[in-house]
């Protein structure tokens, strides 16, 4: 009984480590570069990779974008383009899967058109 247990344990431990992956983590960083440097192991905190990409601001120049990922148990992806910005969450999962953050950037077409016709009244506001 005491080998049936021993080999269960180790099946049950084996069964764990092959659903542990590795991720790139970071908070609230401007560029992707940023956010390659640290790693973690989702075995315990979480089982997906998940890249979160928050965008805003008017016309290119004044644009913000700030990347954050992490391991979470649970992940949909999402996008949420706005107006004047963009909110996008991907999900993935195998090791060092969320390494580009412009996969998950996106720019809303209406943004970016809004952006173009702000920025050409404000220059023909300034003639």
């Amino acid at each position: 009984m005491g080998r049936f247990l021993l080999i269960l344990l180790g099946a049950l431990l084996s069964v764990h480590q092959a659903h542990s992956i590795i991720c790139f983590v970071c908070v609230s960083q401007t560029t992707n570069d940023n956010c390659i440097i640290k790693t973690q192991n989702c075995s315990q905190s979480g089982y997906s990779c998940m890249t979160v990409v928050d965008t805003s601001g008017i016309g290119f120049e004044n644009q913000v974008t700030l990347i954050t990922k992490s391991c979470v148990t649970q992940c949909s992806t999402k996008n949420y383009p706005v107006i004047l910005a963009s909110y996008s969450v991907s999900c993935c999962n195998k090791n060092f899967c969320n390494f580009s953050g412009t996969e998950s950037l996106t720019i809303s077409r209406v943004a970016v058109a809004l952006s173009c016709v702000i920025s050409l009244l404000f220059h023909a506001a300034r003639l």
